[in-house]
Parts: structure tokens; C-alpha cells; sequence
């Protein structure tokens, strides 16, 4: 977490999936639960979801 990040804070999740598409899904469902209300950062608003792939976990697994 990140929370002086500019602008807002940033949170960050590092996550396996089968596709960049799937991890952003992956990470969206988890920030929209922690800011549910009675979730542990309730009040928060989700602004976006993004993910960055990480070309070297790929890579690992070509050999």
C-alpha cells in the first residue's frame, strides 16, 4: 500500500494468472470486497485496476 502515492493511494497485489485480463479481474474483485461495506477498507473508493505482467514468471515457464 501506498498511501502517499499522487493523486491517490496505490495498493499493490501480486498475483499468477493464466492471462493479463484474468489477473485484472482477479484484483478487482479482491479491492471491490476490501471496500465493501464491513470490509477492511470500507469508505475507500476503487477508482481502477490494473495489472503489469511481469515478462520473467512467463519465461519460467517455457523451461
Amino acid at each position: 500500500m501506498h498511501a502517499d502515492a499522487p493523486g491517490n493511494p496505490v495498493l499493490g497485489l501480486f498475483l499468477t494468472a493464466s492471462a493479463l485480463a484474468v489477473a485484472e479481474a482477479m484484483a478487482r474483485r479482491v479491492c471491490e470486497r476490501a471496500v465493501a461495506p464491513g470490509g477492511r477498507q470500507a469508505g475507500f473508493v476503487l477508482v481502477d485496476v490494473e495489472a503489469g505482467l511481469v515478462p520473467q514468471a512467463f519465461d519460467r515457464r517455457l523451461f
